[in-house]
C-alpha cells in the first residue's frame, strides 16, 4: 500500500520531542498550548519540509 508516511515515519525524534514538551509538568499540571509546542520545536530546528513552522493542528496530530 502506498500513501503519506507519518510523522512517526518520517522522524521519530520529532514525535518524542513534541510529546516531551506537551507531557504534563509534575508540579504544576499544567501543559504547554499546541502554539507554544511549535514555536520550541521550531527553535530546535525541527520544521516541515517547506522549512516553515509547524501548524499547531499538525502537532496535536502528532502528539495524538
Amino acid at each position: 500500500m502506498g500513501g503519506r508516511k507519518s510523522y512517526l515515519e518520517l522522524g521519530s525524534q520529532l514525535v518524542r520531542e513534541a510529546r516531551r514538551l506537551r507531557r504534563r509538568k509534575s508540579v504544576s499540571g499544567n501543559q504547554k498550548s499546541h502554539d507554544r509546542v511549535v514555536r520550541e520545536l521550531f527553535k530546535a530546528w525541527y520544521a516541515t519540509a517547506k522549512n516553515t513552522v509547524f501548524s499547531a493542528t499538525e502537532v496535536k496530530r502528532i502528539c495524538a
